[in-house]
């Protein structure tokens, strides 16, 4: 029977055809993608700014308006009432819930894997609602970036094709965009702060598209139902010269320390909160913030710290207020946060550190004046805008959003170019703290992250092991050779680690007394690591102790496995896929009597099986089959000869592995070279 091949293809590239009309379909694909990503996003800030409309019409017009008004006896009980019923509906509704919200966008962002729980909203919406109503001292922005990735995670989780992986990091920016363009009518400053919050040196990436889709159709949103007015009121536009330059450097620096205070109360209030019961934290709360409304009542004739606190803006911008009222004021607004923070209010920092900005502007204007700098009274409301952005920006380490905020919400952007001076000082006297535990210095790269990873991810699992009744003999003829170590663990009959035993210290023990003398004389102690530890850490203790190997035990001692160098350098040459961290696994099995094999559950599966063989004899050499690698021992047991001969017999460390692979593209000499690069990388310390 004949057979019939095809013609070959003509000449021209049309055997091309077929690939590039596949190459030109993933294209239209993926741009179709993106098109639908950002309808999407459209979506969300549409959905994120009726949600927060609705809520900041039932907040100022339906609480806070008339809390305003109210006798002072209601103002001085208000705070305490509200804090109480957050506790109870957190208890009730939310099962314990934390009320601190702020952190939820960057936790979510910087961990994949723990996205936002959707189970406490409903209560921890109602829990802001509560906390701004009842006149507490914070923003509303942490609400409304909550609710931004919280619309996002149901988007994510409803479009789970489209909305993957690095996709759904995105779709959490635009989420956050949203939520502060609503709560400020400030579009560019909503999609800058979503970008810059996330780290304090570096910006979200692959995400400015979105970020400003969701903040503009937010904005339109609210302005739709609200209105495009500015929310805060300032004086006649800033004008500046050379002087106004120098004194908006002092500004820059008096925020970067106030903001330095202002992260350590609210840190402190966090602490205070989740550290003590219901009734101790909102009695002393609820107290602090009641004496604090009748102070303000009796000394400025307003319940300043009631509230966000942008009626106190409007305030500082009078040249004719007393320095030492102002002085005394900006004391009080932080006492207020920090108890509102100490009572357990869900709410944001943004708006309180922007007062307190202006506050410090105000003082900083105050001092120029009475130096003698005519220009400065001149200012009008210069200081007071630099010091709102300074402050905003060394608190929450954004400064591109904080001039861009001050600009959109006062619509004054006269200031720009002493603001951002101010915001580069505050940003140096800052260092590297932030209100936030959750952000990041900047973006790490792939080795960066590696060494973030838990030891448990790399360790090695099923290791040989010996009991403490071995006998030297035992462990010189039996465990040293199948283990292919100079170094084993000693675990006993339930798991638990004793320490290791070194083959150097064999020599010790007279060869006499070796067939009777157990291991546990020989027993040393040298650190460990703990299953929760990041991988840089277990690096910098084998550094400290000049160690090769850590053996890595829980919190009652069992053993789960060892962590060596040569693992860690074996780690896809740090060049490979991610590895995503994992919860660490229980110990499972023990070793029995001096010859038991403690035995583990795998970590991962990358990492190939520990050897298991029989025993040697004398004269046979021992042959290992580990995973697809094939290990191959010395010829019998460890004899005197090789105790003499050392480091030149075994060609390893003292507590490195002897074997070496014996697979296609790793010789010995290259696995030799790359050890070395190794080591020489972790003595300058990773």
């Amino acid at each position: 029977m004949a057979v019939h091949n095809p013609p070959p293809p003509a000449a021209g590239g049309r055997r091309w055809a077929p690939d590039l009309a596949g190459m030109l379909t993933r294209i239209r694909a993926a741009r179709r993608r993106w098109y639908l990503g950002l309808l999407l996003s459209a979506a969300l800030g549409l959905i994120v700014g009726l949600l927060l409309a609705g809520i900041e019409k039932l907040i100022n017009d339906d609480m806070l308006g008339p809390l305003r008004r109210a006798p002072l006896g209601v103002q001085v009980v208000a705070p305490a009432l509200g804090l109480l019923a957050i506790s109870v509906v957190l208890r009730v509704l939310a099962r314990g819930a934390s009320p601190f919200v702020s952190d939820e966008y960057m936790k979510a962002y910087h961990d994949p894997a723990h996205p936002i729980d959707l189970r406490p909203v409903p209560a921890r919406v109602v829990t802001g609602v509560l906390t701004l109503g009842s006149g507490a001292a914070m923003g509303a922005e942490a609400l409304g970036i909550y609710l931004g990735c919280v619309v996002s995670t149901i988007f994510s989780r409803r479009f789970k094709s489209l909305l993957a992986g690095d996709n759904a990091r995105i779709f959490l920016v635009a989420g956050a965009a949203a939520g502060v363009s609503a709560v400020f009518k400030a579009p560019a400053t909503g999609a800058v702060f979503a970008l810059e919050v996330p780290y304090m040196q570096d910006m979200a990436g692959g995400a400015v598209l979105p970020a400003l889709v969701g903040a503009a159709v937010a904005y339109l949103a609210v302005a739709l139902t609200q209105g495009t007015e500015p929310i805060l009121a300032v004086g006649a536009g800033p004008s500046f010269g050379v002087p106004e330059l120098a004194g908006a450097l002092i500004v820059g620096a008096a925020c970067g320390l106030g903001a330095r205070v202002f992260v350590k109360v609210m840190s402190s209030g966090k602490h205070f909160a989740l550290g003590h019961g219901v009734l101790a934290r909102v009695a002393l709360a609820g107290g602090s913030l009641g004496a604090l409304v009748a102070v303000t009542r009796h000394q400025y004739h307003q319940p300043f710290t009631l509230g966000a606190g942008y009626d106190v803006i409007t305030w500082a911008t009078d040249p004719h207020r007393g320095l030492w009222l102002v002085a005394a004021l900006f004391v009080l607004r932080l006492l207020a946060t920090g108890a509102t923070q100490w009572g357990g209010g869900t709410g944001g920092s943004f708006v309180p550190l922007v007062v307190q900005g202006a506050l410090l502007g105000r003082l900083v204007q105050g001092g120029l004046e009475s130096a003698g700098m005519s220009s400065a009274g001149g200012a009008g409301s210069l200081f007071v805008l630099v010091g709102m952005a300074a402050f905003l920006s060394a608190g929450y380490r954004v400064p591109l959003a904080a001039v861009m905020f001050v600009a959109e919400s006062t619509g004054k952007p006269g200031f720009i170019v002493p603001g951002l001076l101010a915001c580069a000082v505050a940003e140096l006297v800052m260092g590297r703290r932030s209100s936030s535990p959750y952000q990041q210095l900047m973006r790490r790269g792939h080795v960066e992250r590696r060494f973030e990873i838990l030891v448990t991810e790399v360790m090695r699992t099923g290791v040989h092991t010996v009991g403490p009744e071995a006998t030297i003999d035992d462990l010189l003829q039996v465990h040293l050779p199948v283990a292919r170590a100079r170094t084993l663990p000693v675990v006993a009959s339930d798991g638990t680690y004793l320490g290791v035993v070194r083959l150097r210290d064999v020599e010790r023990v007279p060869r006499a007394e070796r067939a009777t003398t157990p291991v546990s004389v020989l027993l040393a102690t040298p650190p460990t690591a703990d299953p929760h530890w990041p991988l840089r850490r277990a690096l910098e203790t084998m550094q400290d102790d000049d160690l090769q190997r850590l053996a890595v035990v829980d919190d009652s001692c069992t053993f789960l496995g060892i962590l060596t160098l040569s693992d860690i350098a074996a780690l896809d040459d740090l060049v490979g896929h991610h590895v995503e961290p994992s919860a660490p696994p229980a110990a499972a099995g023990a070793g029995s009597g001096s010859g038991g094999v403690f035995t583990s559950a795998p970590a991962t599966p990358a990492l190939p099986d520990a050897p298991s063989v029989a025993p040697p004899t004398a004269g046979t050499p021992v042959v290992a089959r580990v995973g697809s690698d094939e290990l191959v021992a010395a010829d019998g047991p460890i004899t005197d000869e090789v105790l003499e001969a050392g480091d030149d017999e075994l060609g390893a460390g003292d507590d490195e592995d002897v074997a070496t692979p014996r697979h296609s593209g790793a010789s010995p000499s290259r696995l030799g070279r790359r050890r070395g690069a190794r080591r020489s990388a972790l003595r300058r310390r990773p």
